[in-house]
Parts: C-alpha cells; sequence; structure tokens
C-alpha cells in the first residue's frame, strides 16, 4: 500500500516511466498521475496475466528493470528477467531463496547447521521420521510465508488427525527447535554487508499454540550474541545463490550450548514491522534503498543508531472485536496503527504475522526495551474488549510470553 510503498517518493527521478502492477485490493491507494501506468489484478498471486501482460509491455517499450518486494512475486519475477535478459536475481537464486526444501538442501550441502528435515512426498514419508527423530515436528509448506500453513504435530492422536485432513504435497517436516530464535536483516550490494542488524524475538505467536504477541527486539551491539550472529550471516550469505543487490531476512536458532542452526531465509526484507523499526531506529528503509540500488540510482547508505526498537504485532482472538485502544500512552511508542475492525468477528490468528493492531516502540537498553514492551502488550490487553463468547483452544498461562 502507499504508506508503505510509496515507489514514487522513492524514485522521484523515474517514477513517470514506472508500470505498477498490483493487487486489485490495494491499487487505487496509489496515485496514478504518478506513475506511467498502474495495472490491477485479481488473484494477483497466482495470475498468470501478469506475465503475460508484461511481455506485451515488454515489446512495446523493452523494460530496463524489473523490481518487486513482495516474496510471492520472487520466482515470477526471476522467471521474466531470465526470458527477457534483464538484470536482478535469476531463477536459480530466487528459488533457492523461496522454496525451503531447496533451501535447506542447499545450506546442507554447505555444512550449515539446520534442523533435522524431510521432503513429504507421502504420509509414509512423515511417519518414518517421526520414527526416527519422535515427537513433536514441525510440518510446513514448502513456500509459504510467516508460518502460514505450519503445523505441530505432538503425538499420534495429531498426527492421526493431520494425516486425516491436511496431508498435502509441496510439504516438508522438521524436527521441532526449543531454542532461543533470532532474526538478521541486511542489504548486500555485490557481495558486501551495507548495513546488517541482528534481533530477538521476545515472542511469536505460533499459530498452533495461539499464544500472544508476535515481537521482537534489537540486540545492543555489546550483546555477545551481537557479532556472532553477525558472522554467522556471513557464512549462510556466502553458501547462498545470492543475487548482486538484495535485502534479505535470514532466522537463526541458538540452542542452550550456544549453537547456531538456521531457521530459514530469504531475499526480501523481513515482514511484520522489521522495516519501519529499521527506520525509525536506524535511519534506513531496506526498502527504498535496495529499489534505488537495483535501479542504479544514487543511495546514501549510512545508518546512524538512534534508539533501540521493537515491535509488536498483536493478533486477533476467538470472537467479536468490540473495543480497541484508539492510542497507548506511552511516549516510547513511536508508531501504533489498528488494523482491525471494531463489530467483526474473528478466529484467531491464522498465521504470525496477523493483526488487529500493531506498534514500534523504542529504549535506551535491551532491558529497558523488554521491560517497556511487556508494559505496552499488558495495557493493550486490558484496554481491547471481545465478545463474551471469545474462547481459546489452549491454556495460555502454560505459555509465558515475555521474559524480562
Amino acid at each position: 500500500m502507499i504508506d508503505e510503498t510509496p515507489y514514487d517518493q522513492w524514485l522521484p527521478e523515474i517514477h513517470k516511466d514506472i508500470i505498477l502492477f498490483s493487487d486489485e485490493a490495494v491499487a487505487s491507494s496509489f496515485n496514478s498521475t504518478q506513475y506511467k501506468n498502474i495495472e490491477s489484478f485479481k488473484n494477483y498471486n497466482t495470475n498468470g496475466n501478469i506475465h503475460k501482460l508484461a511481455l506485451d509491455y515488454h515489446y512495446e517499450e523493452p523494460f530496463q528493470r524489473i523490481l518487486g518486494l513482495d516474496e510471492f512475486d520472487l520466482i515470477r519475477l526471476a522467471h521474466l528477467r531470465e526470458y527477457l535478459n534483464i538484470p536482478g536475481q535469476g531463477l536459480l537464486s530466487a528459488t533457492t531463496y523461496r522454496d525451503k526444501l531447496l533451501m535447506k538442501k542447499h545450506l546442507d550441502y554447505h555444512n550449515i547447521a539446520i534442523p533435522e528435515y524431510r521432503e513429504l512426498k507421502s504420509p509414509i514419508d512423515l511417519i518414518e521420521f517421526i520414527e526416527e527423530y519422535k515427537y513433536p515436528v514441525i510440518v510446513k509448506p514448502r513456500n509459504l510465508v510467516s508460518s502460514m500453513g505450519i503445523v505441530l504435530i505432538r503425538s499420534e492422536s495429531d498426527l492421526q488427525k493431520f494425516l486425516e485432513n491436511d496431508f498435502e504435497k509441496n510439504m516438508m517436516v522438521e524436527n521441532y527447535i526449543e531454542a532461543k530464535l533470532y532474526h538478521i536483516d541486511g542489504l548486500v550490494k555485490d557481495g558486501e554487508l551495507m548495513f546488517v542488524w541482528p534481533s530477538a524475538y521476545l515472542s511469536l505467536n505460533r499459530c498452533w499454540l495461539n499464544d500472544g504477541f508476535t515481537s521482537s527486539y534489537m540486540l545492543e551491539p555489546k550483546n555477545p550474541t551481537f557479532n556472532k550472529l553477525i558472522d554467522y550471516t556471513k557464512k549462510v550469505l556466502k553458501a547462498m545463490p545470492s543475487p548482486d543487490i538484495f535485502t534479505f531476512h535470514l532466522e537463526v536458532f541458538e540452542e542452550n550450548n550456544g549453537k547456531l542452526l538456521v531457521c530459514e531465509i530469504t531475499s526480501r526484507t523481513g515482514l511484520g514491522r522489521v522495516n519501519k523499526m529499521l527506520e525509525e531506529c536506524c535511519s534506513i528503509n531496506l526498502n527504498r534503498s535496495v529499489l534505488r540500488l537495483q535501479c542504479g540510482l544514487e543511495e546514501n547508505v549510512k545508518p546512524k543508531l538512534n534508539n533501540l526498537g521493537g515491535w509488536i504485532l498483536c493478533p486477533p482472538k476467538w470472537g467479536k472485536l468490540v473495543k480497541i485502544p484508539t492510542n497507548i500512552p506511552f511516549d516510547y511508542i513511536k508508531d501504533y496503527q489498528i488494523h482491525g475492525q471494531i463489530g467483526d468477528s474473528y478466529t484467531g490468528g491464522d498465521f504470525s504475522g496477523d493483526k488487529i493492531a500493531s506498534m514500534i516502540l523504542v529504549g535506551k537498553d535491551e532491558v529497558e526495551l523488554r521491560k517497556n514492551m511487556n508494559e505496552a502488550y499488558k495495557w493493550f490487553e486490558e484496554h481491547t474488549i471481545w465478545s463474551k463468547d471469545y474462547t481459546t483452544s489452549t491454556d495460555l498461562t502454560k505459555f509465558p510470553l515475555f521474559k524480562v
């Protein structure tokens, strides 16, 4: 949408040459007078007419660049670039970053530690994997994002239910890792890290548990894990077939013994409020910078740490939303947005990025930042009202969300 991706403002030198392809649900949020043309599509993520119309435009006036920020566009755009011989991320790179199974195989080949995994071609593959590695296990689609479609199988009854209702092709299984989870976000140009910053998930709304917010906070440079994660990131990026210019979002487990394992990596900017948090705290908008660099435009990437920051996504619960705070009375909250609609009914969060509200917070150090996030979370919960038919399938007291 325009407030998140103002392409005409990011690329003022060339905005009148841009042909913007958009999901019809958000196309009207862009000012058509600021672009050469805007084309909107139903079923954007799977609509093959995007390829056809792109080729029609190119044959009329050849494209110089084909660009996109959304993960669902990565492979489609790589196909077009290779077919039209246009610079940018190719198909091998896009597929390896996009397909979780190919990613794990590639990292495994280069001796990067990852959870045990297996492709699921039939139910037998899943049964054998559980026999070898025991419960719990995670089953996930190979090509979705933000924990969409992920299933946690903890018991024989869970397995039977999954095999009866949810088994399908294009999935994989991993052993469940109980460990600290970090994400590292950055910008690369010609193999050089122009920006990188590690963050830690404070809580993760795993949709299979309905266990609270998704949130993370930036690590302090003096945190011993800070440079350890950056060094590990360099090792992972070196192993991947990367394009010349791209942003990345890497998720890493740290086990109790200090061992690091890759959860996954993708060649796009982190979701949630990652980009906005980094813009607030480091004076860098990764999406703006990567597009300008990919277009060959001047971009002075000189991040400056203003504050340590964190972000929270407030997921829907079961029931009707009766009341939601219009603002939160804390100076350390730098951005608060409402995404839910009063009067609408919800059935809990469908994936980790599902939200009715979100916020960006700051603090002078990690301890204060986690304290602020805990306070804001508690205040939001106390001032959000759901209809009395709200129920949850999980005893939330079993899952401590915030550790200060």
